[in-house]
């Protein structure tokens, strides 16, 4: 019975999904696996993934209100360099801690994937709290932890793409996929 689950899954997601999230399905047993080998459980993965974020966010926070209280740097100008500084923390964080991938050469197009990750986040997650918020009635506290939520797990599984390691690439190929 498991083994059709997979296999309806694959096919499920390969017919109806984009093409690449089949290989993030990782049925556990020794002939239903997807092509793509996780080194590490799942759910290790996305604690290390939601730490990595977490600690990124309180960078950012705890950079505003130094830079703002302690330096007496306008606080705009503060937000920008928290910004800036807690971004390439997350990146680095979710590069080389969390999915541990450690080529180097490739950092510029990851660079750019992840960016143009963050860009989107901010479009989708401030129209998801404006619905929310003016639509729905939400309280404005309620709609943010909602949205971090969901886009904890979205970040996650584009992180997987973006962070992929050589060997999985290769892997990809040699099953044909």
């Amino acid at each position: 019975m498991r083994h059709w689950a997979c296999y309806y899954i694959h096919k499920h997601l390969h017919k109806h999904l984009h093409k690449h999230l089949h290989y993030l399905i990782f049925c556990g047993s020794g002939r239903c696996v997807s092509p793509i080998y996780f080194r590490m459980p799942l759910a290790k993965k996305f604690t290390k993934s939601l730490f990595s974020g977490g600690y990124a966010a309180l960078t950012y926070l705890a950079l505003t209100y130094t830079l703002t209280e302690f330096l007496r740097i306008h606080y705009l100008t503060s937000v920008i360099f928290a910004f800036l500084a807690s971004f390439f923390l997350n990146f680095s964080l979710q590069k080389f801690w969390t999915f541990g991938e450690k080529n180097t050469r490739r950092i510029p197009r990851q660079l750019f994937f992840f960016t143009l990750l963050v860009v989107c986040n901010v479009m989708v997650s401030t129209s998801a709290i404006y619905f929310l918020v003016e639509i729905q009635g939400m309280w404005y506290i309620h709609a943010q932890i909602i949205m971090l939520g969901a886009l904890a797990v979205i970040n996650f599984i584009i992180y997987n793409f973006i962070f992929r390691k050589e060997e999985d690439r290769q892997l990809k190929m040699h099953n044909g996929e």
